[in-house]
């Protein structure tokens, strides 16, 4: 009986396993294949990706043509840059990227989660529960840095946790996890909570002397990169990741707008559910009785994975609240958080075969079966998620025939010479024509007045023979007419409005 009980569990994980795996493999391939931006948030990375493939610095062209912003690491260009190098404008190649980064981002948890829990099955909740989130829905197969950051910081992660019992020395791993947690640094400067979390594993593992290696090994490492990007010509890699990140403008009603979002994701009240009951069930007060007992608790991986994860939420909710923020910001406090569920699940089931508690033979198989219903709880959460998903994948997909007449009127108006501004910069280069302002927000949100004169002269000189824009009917452009389309965008989704440049001659009369 219970070797076939064992036999239906297993099966049962595998096959959740495996739709998730399916569910999101849909949405991916919805969107490698999808030829436009699914935002507009990715096709402003090519201008810049392509600068630093081709040895240019790309954070020296902020108030000079082709005008050019730069918000992520130098690493993260240079990786799309080759796609771009290879195979022309395209997005599969940074799409590509970030659904294989997804992958190392589940394994890495899979190897943490296992190397605290010493259990197969608690680190098969975690990875279940990531792969349900709202976060992974949103963002898998979008072309940003987000996943591959997290990928290269939580593969140094997994390395400290694989060698908890190892001796205080410097070896090849311990310069490996310097050289992943640099490059993740160089992908997304936001990344620093992994490094202190590797950092305090190591202390907590009485391994002081890598953790110092580490920390000052990552400085200057870092610090080389930095100067040395800085220091090429035209600079300004310090001014757009650290003077101007600073100013972003920043709205807390934006942050409760993604915390709701979360709070309307099932995954999340079943991660909560299962956090908070094994605090209660197992929490000892004598914790807190004395210094021993309390300084045994700092060094514990509880500890830890619980002050990363409140670190992480509340890092994603300040960060969150910058304009054009989104539900991406929650995707490193998903990681941490799928650990924490794989360890509150080790710590519930800790009497059902793990420990030596005894009972009756219906409570254990009570027990035994909660496993797969909690699986299958989050393959219905994950189903739910994917419904969501599939929806707004329809929207964008009946839309895309709008998006294909604005390019074919843009070719068809504009010359061949002509320069173009555009929120979506792909239908300007789909159309063969040439574009300014690639990454066009960070120019009109009030970060810097510099910015904003420089685009405010740049439209006001009336040189760009079409703008195209979020603005809608009813919305002036001086000198600019709107481009009427036979075709429209979805109901649901957003559609874009081409304005073209007025014949000087009209004007005149």
């Amino acid at each position: 009986m219970r070797r076939i009980l064992s036999r239906l569990i297993g099966g049962a994980e595998l096959g959740v396993l495996i739709v998730l795996g399916a569910l999101l493999l849909c949405v991916s391939v919805s969107r490698l294949i999808y030829p436009f931006d699914v935002g507009h948030f990715e096709a402003c990375i090519w201008t810049p990706a392509l600068l630093s493939a081709q040895g240019e610095n790309p954070y020296a062209y902020a108030t000079r043509e082709p005008f050019v912003m730069a918000p992520y690491g130098y690493f993260y260009y240079l990786a799309v840059g080759v796609g771009l190098r290879l195979f022309g404008w395209q997005f599969w190649f940074g799409r590509g990227l970030t659904v294989l980064s997804a992958v190392v981002c589940v394994a890495c948890i899979a190897s943490i989660a296992r190397a605290l829990t010493s259990d197969r099955r608690a680190a098969m909740i975690g990875v279940l529960w990531f792969l349900s989130t709202i976060t992974m829905f949103h963002w898998v197969g979008v072309h940003r840095p987000d996943l591959p950051t997290l990928a290269l910081a939580f593969a140094a992660l997994a390395l400290v946790f694989a060698e908890d019992g190892a001796r205080d020395r410097i070896g090849p791993r311990t310069l490996l996890v310097i050289a992943l947690l640099t490059s993740a640094f160089f992908f997304k400067q936001t990344t620093l909570a992994p490094m202190a979390a590797v950092v305090a594993r190591y202390l907590q593992t009485g391994r002081a002397k890598q953790a110092g290696v580490v920390m000052c090994g990552v400085g200057l490492l870092g610090a080389i990169i930095a100067a040395a990007i800085e220091l090429s010509p035209g600079g300004g890699y310090f001014w757009q990741h650290f003077t101007l990140m600073r100013r972003t403008p920043h709205r807390y009603a934006d942050a409760l707008h993604w915390v709701v979002s979360l709070l309307k994701s099932p995954s999340t009240w079943i991660a909560a559910g299962l956090i908070v009951a094994a605090v209660v069930r197992r929490f000892d007060p004598m914790v807190l009785s004395s210094w021993p007992e309390f300084k045994k608790w700092l060094r514990s991986p509880e500890c830890l994975s619980g002050g990363y994860l409140v670190a992480a939420l509340i890092f994603a909710f300040v960060t969150s609240a910058r304009r054009g923020a989104y539900i991406n910001y929650y995707l490193e406090a998903s990681m941490v958080g799928a650990i924490a569920v794989a360890m509150a699940w080790r710590r519930l089931a800790s009497d059902e075969r793990y420990g030596t508690g005894s009972g009756s033979d219906l409570y254990r198989v009570a027990r035994r079966g909660l496993y797969p219903a909690i699986s299958i709880l989050l393959l219905l959460a994950g189903a739910f998620e994917f419904s969501r998903m599939a929806r707004a994948e329809s929207y964008r997909w009946r839309s895309l025939p709008y998006y294909r007449e604005v390019v074919a009127t843009l070719a068809r108006e504009v010359p061949a010479d002509g320069l173009c501004v555009s929120v979506h910069p792909e239908l300007v280069l789909a159309a063969g024509r040439k574009f300014h302002f690639g990454d066009w927000i960070q120019y009109q949100d009030g970060r810097s007045s510099e910015l904003q004169r420089v685009y405010g002269e740049a439209i006001s000189s009336k040189r760009y023979a079409a703008i195209i824009t979020l603005g809608g009917k009813g919305v002036e452009l001086p000198g600019y007419r709107l481009a009427p389309m036979k075709q429209a965008a979805h109901e649901k989704y957003y559609p874009v409005f081409l304005y073209l440049r007025v014949d000087p001659r009209v004007v005149d009369k």
